[in-house]
C-alpha cells in the first residue's frame, strides 16, 4: 500500500492562527498608510485650489467672490474622480478681497474621520496647518 502524505487538521489550524495573528498586526498599519495617502491627496487638493484661487484673483481681483462646486472654480468633495469621497473642500467664510483660507475636512462616517489630522488648512500667505476637534495638530504636513 502507498502511504499518503498530508497535513493534519491540527497543523492546518496552527497555520490559520499564525496567519490571523500576522494579519491582525498588519491591518492597523495598512489603514494608517491609507489615511496618510488620502491626507496627501487632500493636501494636493488644497494646493490645487490655492492655484485656482490665484487664477481667479488674477481675473477678478477679489478672492471673496470665488465659489466651489458646480459652476465654481473647484469641486467641493475630494477626490473628485473617485466614487468614495473622503474630504470636503471649503473656502473659509472669513476670506476677504485680498486674503483666503482654504480647508479640507474629513467627511464624517468615513475611515478618514478617525485620522490624526482630519482637518487641514492652507492660506494665501502659504501657511499650513491641521486641527482635530478644534485643537491644532503638529506634523501633518
Amino acid at each position: 500500500m502507498r502511504k499518503l502524505r498530508a497535513f493534519t487538521l491540527t497543523e492546518l489550524m496552527i497555520v490559520v492562527v499564525i496567519v490571523g495573528i500576522l494579519a491582525a498586526m498588519a491591518y492597523p498599519g495598512y489603514i494608517n498608510q491609507l489615511r496618510k495617502g488620502r491626507r496627501a491627496d487632500a493636501q494636493t487638493a488644497l494646493y490645487d485650489l490655492g492655484q485656482a484661487m490665484e487664477r481667479y484673483y488674477t481675473t477678478f481681483h477679489d478672492y471673496s467672490t470665488a465659489t466651489l462646486g458646480s459652476g465654481g472654480i473647484f469641486p467641493e468633495l475630494w477626490p473628485k474622480d473617485k466614487p468614495h469621497k473622503f474630504f470636503k473642500i471649503a473656502i473659509d467664510p472669513a476670506t476677504t478681497k485680498t486674503y483666503y483660507r482654504l480647508s479640507a475636512q474629513a467627511i464624517a462616517d468615513t475611515v478618514q474621520a478617525d485620522d490624526a489630522c482630519p482637518d487641514l488648512w492652507l492660506d494665501s500667505i502659504g501657511n499650513t496647518g491641521a486641527e482635530k476637534q478644534g485643537v491644532a495638530v503638529e506634523n501633518c504636513w
